[in-house]
C-alpha cells in the first residue's frame, strides 16, 4: 500500500496484493486485486498495472472498473498520464452516467403542505432521469479541457432513446465530474459557478443517428445544449417516421424537453405518394401537429409552400383519362385520378383530427381543373405526421394516406380549360364520391356566356354538371 501526493495537494491511495519496484527504471509493477482510491470518491479496481514514476504514467492492459458518485466506467485497458492530466480507456469501453436528482422545491415560510392522496399512483420517472449508458472503442478524459471524448462506434442510450456516432464529446461545466476529473469540492470556484455543475454540452459528429420509439433522425453533426434542453442538428438532416413518413432538410433544432422539432432550409416531406415542400417545418409531438411555411430569411424572401395529395383511385385501380364536363353548354376539363397540387402561404397538419389546413392565397390544381380560395381544409385518412403509433399499424394493414374531402371558403374561384371559370362562396370536393359542389351566388362564365345559380355540382364520374337555384 502507498500514497501518491499530487502538486495540487490531492492524495491517491493505492493497494495491491503484490508489487515489484524497479529502482533503476523507477517503475512499480502491481498485481492482484489492485484498488485505487482517488479524490472525490473516485474508486478504481483492476488486476494489474505498471506505475511509471519517471514519466508520471499508470498503464494497465487488464480490465479496469472505475466508479464514482455520478456513474462508472469499464474497459479492457487504461492509461493515466498525470503530466498531461488525461486518462485513456481502451477496448470495450462502457460508461454509465447518473443524472443528478433534482432537489425538491422548499415550501415558502407559512405555506401549507398538501397531504398526499391515499389513492395516488406511483410517480413516473421524469424524462432524462434514468442513467445514460455509453459504449465505444476508446474514451479519453482530459482534466485540462474538462472533456470526455468517446471514439469508435459510439452508442449512447437513455430511456429508450439512442444516439450513434463515430465520435462523441462531452464538455463539463465548472464543477461537473467524470472519471479522472476533480469535482466542485477541489476547485476554487464561486457558489454561482458551482450551481452550473454537470454536463454543459455534448457534440456528436462524422454522421449521427438519433432513434426513439417514434422516429429516427440522421445528420452530419449534432450539438446538445444540456442546460437549455436543446439540440441542433446540421448537414443533410433526415427524419424517418415509423409509419414511412420522411423529412429531409439542412438543419434542425429539437427541444428535448417538449419534443418540439423545427426544421429549416430546403424542407421536403414525403409520406408515400404525399409530398410537401417549404423552408420551415415545425413539428409538435404533444399536439400531433405539423406546421409548414416559407418565411423570409436573410438572402431569401418569403415564399409559398407546396403540397401534393393523392386522390381516390378508380375501382379497378387504373388511371382514367382527362374528360370534359358540360354545364349548360360550358365545358370543364377534369381528371379525377390526377394528383392534387396545392400552393399556399402556410399549412397546418393535425393528425388527431386528420386535417390539413392551407391559408394565404390557396391554389389547388388537378390537371386542368383549378380552385382558388383564401383558405382550404383537406380531410384525409391515415396519418401524415412524423409520429408512429397508429400510422405504423395502418402501414402494416396496407393502408395509405388518402384524400377524403376538400373544403374551401370564399370567395372561391374554379377555372378549367377553354377559359371556363366559376365563382362562389364555398366549395366542397368529395373525393370518394368524385363530386365538386360550388355554392353561394354561383356565376359560371365562358367568354360572353354567363350562367347564374345557387349551386354548381360537377360529377367527375359521369361527366355531368348541373347548376341549381334554391327550391329546385
Amino acid at each position: 500500500s502507498g500514497t501518491l501526493e499530487q502538486s495540487d495537494g490531492r492524495t491517491t491511495r493505492i493497494e495491491a496484493a503484490r508489487g515489484v519496484f524497479d529502482q533503476k527504471n523507477r517503475t512499480l509493477e502491481l498485481d492482484g486485486g489492485i484498488s485505487i482510491d482517488a479524490p472525490n470518491n473516485l474508486d478504481v479496481r483492476l488486476n494489474r498495472a505498471l506505475v511509471d514514476a519517471a514519466n508520471a504514467r499508470i498503464i494497465s492492459d487488464a480490465p479496469v472498473a472505475v466508479s464514482m458518485p455520478d456513474g462508472s466506467v469499464r474497459s479492457n485497458a487504461v492509461e493515466l498520464d498525470q503530466r498531461q492530466r488525461k486518462i485513456l480507456f481502451k477496448e470495450g469501453v462502457e460508461a454509465r452516467l447518473n443524472p443528478r436528482a433534482q432537489t425538491p422545491a422548499t415550501p415558502a415560510a407559512g405555506a401549507k403542505t398538501a397531504k398526499p392522496a391515499t389513492t395516488a399512483k406511483p410517480a413516473t420517472p421524469a424524462a432524462g432521469s434514468e442513467p445514460i449508458t455509453i459504449t465505444s472503442a476508446r474514451l479519453s478524459v482530459s482534466e485540462t479541457d474538462r472533456t470526455a471524448a468517446f471514439d469508435g462506434n459510439v452508442r449512447a442510450s437513455q430511456s429508450g432513446r439512442t444516439l450513434e456516432a463515430p465520435r462523441l464529446t462531452v464538455a463539463l461545466a465548472q464543477g461537473g465530474r467524470l472519471p479522472g476529473l476533480p469535482g466542485a469540492d477541489s476547485l476554487k470556484s464561486t457558489t454561482k459557478t458551482d450551481k452550473r455543475a454537470g454536463v454543459e454540452k455534448i457534440i456528436a459528429d462524422q454522421g449521427v443517428v438519433l432513434t426513439d420509439a417514434n422516429a429516427e433522425i440522421r445528420a452530419e453533426r449534432a450539438e446538445f445544449d444540456v442546460p437549455a434542453n436543446r439540440a441542433r442538428l446540421e448537414g443533410s438532416v433526415q427524419v424517418n417516421g415509423n409509419g414511412g413518413a420522411t423529412v429531409s432538410t439542412d438543419q434542425a433544432t429539437v427541444d428535448t424537453k417538449t419534443a418540439r422539432v423545427v426544421l429549416e432550409g430546403n424542407v421536403i416531406a414525403r409520406q408515400q405518394e404525399t409530398l410537401m415542400r417549404g423552408h420551415q417545418l415545425v413539428y409538435e409531438r404533444e399536439k400531433a401537429q405539423l406546421t409548414l411555411a416559407s418565411p423570409a430569411a436573410p438572402g431569401r424572401p418569403e415564399a409559398r409552400i407546396f403540397a401534393r395529395l393523392k386522390p381516390q383511385q378508380g375501382r379497378n385501380g387504373r388511371r382514367r383519362q382527362t374528360r370534359r364536363v358540360s354545364a349548360g353548354g360550358l365545358d370543364f376539363s377534369t381528371n379525377p385520378d390526377a394528383p392534387i397540387e396545392i400552393t399556399a402561404r402556410s399549412l397546418i397538419v393535425t393528425d388527431t383530427s386528420r386535417t390539413a389546413s392551407f391559408t394565404g392565397g390557396v391554389q389547388a390544381r388537378q390537371g386542368d381543373f383549378q380552385l382558388i380560395a383564401p383558405t382550404l381544409v383537406a380531410a384525409y385518412s391515415g396519418r401524415l405526421g412524423l409520429d408512429g403509433g397508429q400510422q405504423l399499424r395502418a402501414r402494416k394493414a396496407g393502408r395509405d394516406v388518402t384524400l377524403k374531402t376538400i373544403r374551401a371558403t370564399g370567395p372561391v374561384k374554379i377555372t378549367s380549360a377553354n377559359d371556363v371559370a366559376a365563382t362562389g362562396q364555398r366549395a366542397l370536393y368529395d373525393a370518394p364520391a368524385e363530386k365538386v359542389t360550388l355554392s353561394g351566388n354561383v356565376v359560371l362564365r365562358q367568354g360572353r356566356q354567363i350562367i347564374r345559380g345557387e349551386t354548381l355540382t360537377i360529377d367527375l364520374k359521369t361527366g355531368r354538371a348541373r347548376v341549381e337555384n334554391a327550391g329546385q
